[in-house]
């Protein structure tokens, strides 16, 4: 499942990204509370995200997105925490991938993407969130 917003939307720091849209195959995961909620019998997902800032008229800064599991950071198999950060300088739009990380979940958890910048983050329609069973 692949869960997107569909237009350009400012997302306060430390604010859930407010997906509205998502596309899907199959039933063991549903959109629910902007997120990708875990259906029964699944254990273990594989998750990428990315995050993409338009350009604004600011000095340069950092952006930032970190995937939750019910409002907590965790971290992969390897103990990273799942999250991406870039900078942006003037008039340049930034895209920045979490890469394919394979995560431990329960039935019911809910995984969402939450900004984590010193600033509101204009982020774009190709901010995504993507959950695939693993098992």
């Amino acid at each position: 499942m692949t869960t997107y917003i569909t237009k350009n939307t400012d997302v306060n720091s430390g604010s859930i990204i407010p997906f509205t849209t998502s596309k899907s195959v199959g039933s063991k995961l549903t959109f629910e509370n902007n997120g990708i909620k875990i259906g029964v019998g699944v254990s273990k997902v594989k998750v990428n995200f990315n995050l993409s800032v338009r350009y604004t008229a600011t000095t340069g800064k950092v952006y930032g997105a970190d995937m939750l599991i019910n409002g907590t950071a965790p971290g992969d198999a390897s103990g990273k925490q799942l999250a991406v950060r870039a900078h942006k300088s003037i008039g340049e739009p930034i895209n920045s991938s979490s890469g394919v990380r394979i995560i431990d979940v329960n039935e019911n958890d809910v995984l969402t993407l939450k900004v984590n910048s010193g600033a509101t983050c204009p982020c774009t329609p190709t901010t995504f969130l993507t959950v695939e069973v693993v098992e």
